[in-house]
């Protein structure tokens, strides 16, 4: 989760708001899935 959240980071630091919470919304329910846990 932390490598994924850097790496989103170092991609855009100064990302907007929507977008970045979009992006934590994507990588959530990615990690969810990896894990087998459904949302």
């Amino acid at each position: 989760m932390a490598l994924i959240v850097e790496t989103g980071g170092r991609k855009s630091p100064r990302s907007s708001p929507g977008r970045n919470a979009v992006f934590h919304a994507v990588a959530k329910r990615t990690l969810m899935a990896a894990l087998g846990h459904p949302e």
